[in-house]
C-alpha cells in the first residue's frame, strides 16, 4: 500500500516535468526562466530541477534563503553555468530546450543576434528548419538548461543528441579531425568514409553519427567491463585533493540510479563546495569511498542530525546495511 502511494505522488512531479514547455526570458547576459513555487518545494528541491545553487537563487529574487519560499510564489531561475548554446551533454546529463517566441518584423537573423549571435546554421539545426521565413508566434529553440538526469524531471524534454551532434559537424568536425587518430576502438561518420579504410575507421572518434544497432552492444559491453573495475572505491577517487577539513557524524542515504555500474557516487553536504571530491569512511568497518557533493543538504526536520547523504551505491558500496550510519569525513572545504 505504502508503494501505491508513493507511486501517485511522483507521479504528477513526473508529469509536470514531462509538460513543461521552458521559455527564456531577459536579454543577454541576464536570461532567466521563472518557476512558480508548488506543494512542498524549497530552494533545494527546485535547484536540483533547473541545476543551479540555491545560493543563487535568492539573491537573484533578492530574497533571503533562510526564510523559504511559499505556495505560488513566482521567482525567477538565473541562466549562468547550467545555460548552454554549443557542446554535448556528459552522460549524467540532459540538454532540456529552452523556447523563444518569434514577434513581429523578426527573422531568424535577429533572433540569433539577441541570444548571443547564435549562429543561424545551429538554430536551423536544433529546428529542424527549411526555411527562414518563420510564422510570428512560432516557437524555437534558442538554447539548452543543462540539468542532471537523475536530479531533474525536466530531462524527459531533453533535446536528441542526434540534433545536437549533426549541428556541430558543420561548426567543429573541421578542427576535431585532426586530434581523432589516437582514440582506439572508436569509428568516423560510416556515411562519408569509404568502406575500403577499415583501419581509419577503428582509429577515429565518431563525428556526429549515431551507433549503428551492430555498434550498440559492444558499446554497452565496454562500459561495463570498464565500470566494474572502477567499483570499489569509486570513480572520483583520482579527483579527490589533499582533505583539509575532517568530520564525524551520522550519514543518512538518498535513492539514485548513479554508481551502480561505473563507481560515481555522489553526496549532499552542507559545507563541502558543490562539484568537489570528498572521502566517506564507514567507521563500522572502515570501508571508504569517494563522493561528488552535488549540494547541500536541504533544510529538513530528517537532516537536522545528519553531517552527509550519500547516494544508495556509495552507502552500498560502504557495506552500510542501515538508513543511518557512523562515518568519517575527510574533504576540503
Amino acid at each position: 500500500m505504502k508503494y501505491l502511494i508513493l507511486i501517485l505522488l511522483i507521479i504528477p512531479v513526473i508529469l509536470l516535468g514531462q509538460n513543461t514547455t521552458l521559455f527564456i526570458e531577459g536579454a543577454a547576459p541576464d536570461f532567466y526562466l521563472t518557476h512558480k513555487v508548488a506543494a512542498k518545494e524549497n530552494y533545494y528541491s527546485i535547484g536540483r530541477l533547473y541545476n543551479i545553487s540555491p545560493k543563487e537563487i535568492a539573491p537573484y529574487n533578492k530574497l533571503e534563503l533562510e526564510k523559504g519560499l511559499s505556495l505560488n510564489q513566482v521567482i525567477k531561475i538565473p541562466l549562468t553555468s547550467n545555460f548552454t548554446q554549443s557542446g554535448k551533454p556528459e552522460a549524467d546529463e540532459a540538454y532540456v530546450p529552452l523556447m523563444h517566441v518569434i514577434k513581429s518584423k523578426e527573422t531568424l537573423n535577429t533572433t540569433c543576434s539577441i541570444f548571443n549571435n547564435l549562429p543561424i546554421t545551429s538554430l536551423k539545426q536544433w529546428n529542424q528548419l527549411k526555411t527562414e521565413n518563420i510564422p510570428i508566434g512560432a516557437k524555437l529553440t534558442v538554447g539548452f538548461l543543462k540539468v542532471k538526469k537523475e536530479l531533474s524531471t525536466f530531462s524527459s524534454n531533453a533535446i536528441s543528441e542526434n540534433l545536437l551532434t549533426q549541428s556541430n559537424t558543420v561548426v567543429s568536425a573541421p578542427k576535431e579531425l585532426p586530434t581523432t587518430t589516437s582514440k582506439p576502438n572508436e569509428t568516423i561518420n560510416t556515411t562519408t568514409t569509404p568502406a575500403a579504410t577499415p583501419i581509419k575507421e577503428k582509429t577515429e572518434v565518431i563525428v556526429n553519427t549515431p551507433a549503428t544497432p551492430k555498434e550498440t552492444p559492444k558499446k554497452i559491453e565496454t562500459i561495463a567491463t570498464v565500470n566494474k573495475s572502477k567499483l570499489g572505491e569509486g570513480y572520483f577517487k583520482n579527483d579527490f585533493l589533499a582533505a583539509t577539513e575532517n568530520e564525524s557524524g551520522k550519514a543518512g542515504i538518498f535513492k539514485s540510479t548513479s554508481g551502480w555500474e561505473d563507481g560515481k557516487y555522489y553526496c549532499l553536504h552542507n559545507s563541502a563546495k558543490a562539484g568537489s571530491i570528498m572521502k566517506v569512511t564507514n567507521k563500522m568497518n572502515g570501508k571508504s569511498v569517494f563522493v561528488k557533493v552535488l549540494d547541500a543538504m536541504p533544510d529538513l526536520n530528517q537532516n537536522a542530525n545528519l553531517i552527509i547523504r550519500i547516494s544508495n551505491a556509495g552507502a552500498d558500496a560502504l557495506g552500510a546495511s542501515e538508513q543511518l550510519f557512523d562515518c568519517e569525513l575527510s574533504f576540503v572545504k
